[in-house]
């Protein structure tokens, strides 16, 4: 009589879940193990369902790294976005390599996942890249996505966070608890989605009737060593504050949560600040930043699945895809003082 998964289990003094393993050839059995279930499993009528290798694909995750300006604190993105994609190539045992690259070695890796055929498909994780011309990616040999990285005006794949609805969330929120002084921080540099996040900023102030005042408005040097001191700098140059500050991410609003608490402001009874990203720099300061959530585990999954789709779909096909945001209320908002 066959012997069913579970009693084999029984046998082999295992549980379930690790015969699964070997029945379905995946990894997470150790070597001895799994030859001693797999003659179980043979003697038992069963076959092991080996992968099919020609389906599995080679993903190159290319994280640039801009070597001469090096950000204040360099925000978690790669990494959370880094499980997401690991999830999935897990999960359908694909195989996944992870590079850094900077300007001196962009061009290297680039031509040789081409011409050696290593890989099937690039996720180019951009934050930090910026290029004048990308006709060259519209016609790339291989499949290639770039994430964290607007490219506006050629057909190039990417994938970006709802700076749109974002920076709407925040607004709306906080005029809701009666905010109409409200300000924004930003950095003066390109960097990332920033000016793209300030932009939206301003459209959804004339959206909901909020007043935009210049005064209100901070461009911190991003690249510089401390940015609280940045800010506490061009705040001696301003007659007034505004009663509330939305920044372009986390590390931006936890160091002027910072910089505010050492001129002896209350956070938020003096004034109110709200986050962008939901970043770990979210949890840094006391109480915890209020911000605009973005899942950026999912953000991975998001890319690889796309990229994916990309390699079976030969149509050319480009997509702009931008990922949902939602509003984490902590402790940073609160109606502004009468």
């Amino acid at each position: 009589m066959k012997l069913t998964v579970r009693k084999i289990a029984e046998l082999a003094g295992v549980s379930p879940a690790a015969v699964s393993l070997v029945l379905n050839d995946k990894p997470g059995v150790r070597p001895e193990l799994r030859a001693k279930l797999t003659e179980l499993l043979v003697q038992n009528g069963y076959t092991i369902r080996k992968k099919d290798v020609s389906s599995s694909k080679r993903i190159l995750y290319l994280c640039y790294k801009d070597a001469v300006r090096v950000p204040y604190i360099r925000n978690e993105f790669s990494p959370l976005i880094m499980e997401g994609v690991e999830r999935i190539c897990r999960q359908r045992q694909h195989s996944l390599s992870i590079v850094n690259a900077a300007e001196d070695t962009l061009e290297e890796i680039l031509q040789d996942a081409c011409s050696s055929k290593q890989y099937d498909g690039i996720i180019f994780l951009g934050t930090e890249y910026h290029c004048p011309d990308y006709t060259r990616y519209e016609h790339f040999p291989i499949p290639i996505i770039f994430i964290d990285h607007h490219i506006y005006g050629y057909a190039v794949n990417t994938l970006n966070t709802d700076s749109e609805s974002g920076s709407y969330l925040a607004l709306s929120y906080l005029k809701a608890l009666g905010h109409t002084q409200i300000g924004y921080i930003t950095t003066s540099q390109v960097y990332g989605t920033f000016h793209d996040r300030r932009d939206y900023f301003f459209q959804m102030m004339k959206r909901l009737n909020i007043q935009r005042k210049d005064e209100y408005i901070y461009s911190l040097d991003y690249f510089q060593s401390d940015l609280q001191e940045n800010f506490l700098q061009q705040l001696k140059e301003r007659d007034t504050l505004p009663t509330a500050f939305i920044a372009g991410n986390d590390i931006i609003g936890a160091a002027v949560f910072s910089a505010l608490v050492r001129q002896g402001y209350r956070i938020p009874e003096d004034i109110s600040i709200v986050g962008f990203d939901d970043s770990a720099a979210a949890r840094m300061t006391s109480p915890q930043l209020t911000t605009v959530h973005v899942n950026l585990e999912r953000f991975g999954e998001l890319a690889i699945e796309r990229l994916l789709q990309m390699m079976d779909d030969h149509s050319g096909e480009v997509l702009k895809i931008y990922t949902g945001t939602s509003l984490t209320v902590r402790g940073t908002a609160a109606p502004p003082r009468l």
